[in-house]
């Protein structure tokens, strides 16, 4: 009789385990609650808001109560802006990537899921420019090492991990991920965070668990606008503490104009990478007709893109930014204009005396 009480007890502990482990999370999706990405390439159900670009995946339209589970390796997912919305529910995943190598997903807003994204057994894959909020797991990453997951938006608080050890940062200057329960000093800048100067990176680590660390935790929320130049489409990435409105490009001016939504009572700062092709080095920043509290507009740069850092203070409800080139094309014939006009007055002066 002992005996089979204890085997009963025994088993009653398995079943449990299976029921409420985080590792139940690698589990496939019901079929019924999935869009799959098949090994072919082909999208199941084929009415699903994406559309397929070769190897790339965009989705079209938001996606609802519904995880995308890949199947497929060397692809890219990107969101498009799109949301992913669950409920919450036990152990749902908003995307899947069990087992998969070499995928990137991009620009998609994951919402209300148990776990946000699903890494386990994965290798070699990139998490980039997405926003994770309302999920009680932002990443599960049974037994997966080497994915690199930067650039993102964390607001899910605590910002809980599951397993993995991976990268979480992409180096310097493009810095990690934004934590929304992380706090911390920005007074340094550089590879080292050593120089003095603010740079939109917090300058201690953030310990995401015992087996993942981020180096370059930034300071505020990771955005991506685009501006187009002779047809061509360029990406701008900002950082800021402040909601930015939105971000235009004026090739007839070679201007960058930022709207940027707030009173602040406090500090505030903007860092941006800008497309040599767009506007080249060096720059002059403007917010509201009036130079900033402080600028590094020679932050860092690599041969084709120049990475600039501003802080300012402002009670305006919205704030105005432009950034042009120091010598840009319209001051030169600005000051031109004004050369000639005063060499003119000069010999209408002289001929009348």
């Amino acid at each position: 009789m002992t005996e089979k009480i204890t085997l009963t007890l025994f088993l009653l502990a398995i079943i449990m385990m299976l029921l409420f482990s985080p590792a139940t999370s690698f589990t496939a999706n019901d079929a019924r609650c999935s869009i799959f990405i098949r090994v072919d390439g082909s999208i199941d159900p084929s009415d699903a808001p994406i559309k397929r670009n070769g190897n790339t995946y965009i989705l079209t339209g938001d996606i609802y109560n519904k995880t995308i589970t890949i199947e497929k390796d060397n692809i890219i997912i990107d969101g498009n802006n799109h949301v992913i919305q669950g409920f919450n529910t036990p152990f749902s995943t908003g995307i899947d990537l069990t087992a998969r190598r070499h995928v990137t997903v991009k620009n998609v807003r994951v919402q209300g899921f148990y776990f946000g994204f699903s890494l386990n057994y994965s290798q070699y894959n990139v998490i980039w420019g997405n926003t994770i909020y309302l999920c009680s797991y932002i990443i599960s990453a049974v037994e997966s090492e080497g994915n690199r997951i930067y650039n993102n938006n964390f607001l899910s608080v605590p910002n809980r991990v599951y397993g993995g050890m991976n990268i979480w940062d992409g180096g310097y200057p493009d810095g990690g991920n934004f934590w929304a329960n992380m706090y911390g000093e920005d007074l340094y800048s550089g590879e080292l965070q050593n120089i003095t100067g603010s740079d939109g990176i917090c300058d201690q680590i953030y310990e995401i668990n015992e087996d993942n660390f981020d180096s370059y935790p930034l300071m505020g929320f990771f955005s991506v606008f685009k501006a187009e130049k002779q047809g061509e489409t360029y990406p701008i990435y900002v950082v800021s503490n402040s909601k930015v409105l939105s971000v235009s490009y004026d090739p007839s001016a070679s201007s960058i104009s930022l709207h940027i939504s707030g009173k602040v009572e406090t500090s505030r700062f903007c860092r941006m990478l800008i497309p040599y092709e767009l506007l080249e080095e060096p720059y002059m920043v403007l917010i509201n007709g009036q130079e900033p509290v402080y600028v590094d507009s020679g932050l860092y740069s690599n041969g084709t893109h120049s990475w600039i850092y501003f802080g300012y203070n402002s009670r305006e409800e919205v704030n105005q930014v432009h950034i042009v080139p120091e010598f840009s094309p319209a001051l030169t014939l600005c000051s031109l204009a004004i050369l000639t006009l005063l060499i003119i007055y000069r010999r209408k002066y002289v001929k009348i005396e």
